[in-house]
């Protein structure tokens, strides 16, 4: 194994996102891997193979040691998770699904009108009602807000109002530099049972992100209903790992 020095180390731990995560061991109540896609660890340069396992490895040890809780998505090119499992972490392997907007074309029509507003105070004030039938308190979208407004990430609501009603609303986020659009599913009040609703928002998405972005990251891949779905656009699916430490 190769060995950095704890400078080297420290100086690229501390561009992660995960310094901002200490809300985990603050209550416990916040979940932050819903407002992560799974490849939100990307250090500043890439390194061979071997020495960014190395890096890996000796950051999530590092991050065992300081924190009680912790529950994350890997990145979508960690092949190997054995070493996570001899630091004592839980690992289970998901699923996502890639459009790619070179190739896709929007599958559904709609005179339904959509929007995209920011993740914000006011957007959910606004949206209260919705989030009161879906039984969401306002003290915890306030607690989520403030995790949100902690992350690297620009977090922006879709909302389909069918009838003057909101009626389907999910979460997605940019990075800077990434050209990928992320749609965090786990957050969704709606997830595929909405499928339809949801479908009308994916090619919304599709027909107004490719001057900006390259693919759609679904978010979801785990059940057949979910891969039927998903392969209304040709999507690819993409396996990742997610870890979870059993203190």
């Amino acid at each position: 194994m190769v060995n950095f020095s704890k400078k080297y180390c420290a100086e690229e731990i501390s561009k992660e996102p995960f310094a901002q995560l200490s809300y985990l061991t603050q209550g416990g109540q916040i979940d932050a891997q819903s407002f992560l896609p799974y490849n939100f660890i990307t250090f500043k340069n890439r390194f061979e193979a071997h020495k960014e396992a190395d890096l890996y490895f000796q950051y999530f040890k590092k991050l065992k040691a300081a924190y009680k809780h912790i529950e994350l998505k890997l990145p979508i090119q960690f092949k190997d998770a054995r070493p996570l499992t001899w630091l004592g972490f839980e690992v289970t392997q998901h699923y996502s699904y890639l459009i790619d907007l070179n190739s896709a074309s929007h599958a559904i029509s709609t005179q339904d009108h959509i929007t995209i507003m920011d993740f914000n105070a006011e957007n959910i004030a606004q949206l209260m009602p919705y989030f009161d039938k879906h039984h969401f308190s306002n003290e915890v979208l306030q607690d989520q807000l403030a995790l949100v407004n902690s992350l690297p990430f620009r977090y922006q609501l879709q909302v389909m109002y069918q009838q003057n009603e909101c009626c389907f609303t999910q979460l997605i986020c940019t990075k800077e530099n990434d050209l990928t659009l992320y749609i965090l599913n786990e957050w969704n009040t709606n997830q595929i049972k909405s499928a339809v609703f949801q479908a009308k928002c994916i090619s919304h998405l599709i027909q107004n992100a490719r001057s900006a972005f390259q693919f759609i990251d679904l978010g979801i891949g785990n059940t057949y209903e979910e891969m039927v779905f998903a392969n209304q656009w040709q999507a690819q699916c993409k396996s990742y790992f997610k870890i979870k430490n059993n203190q």
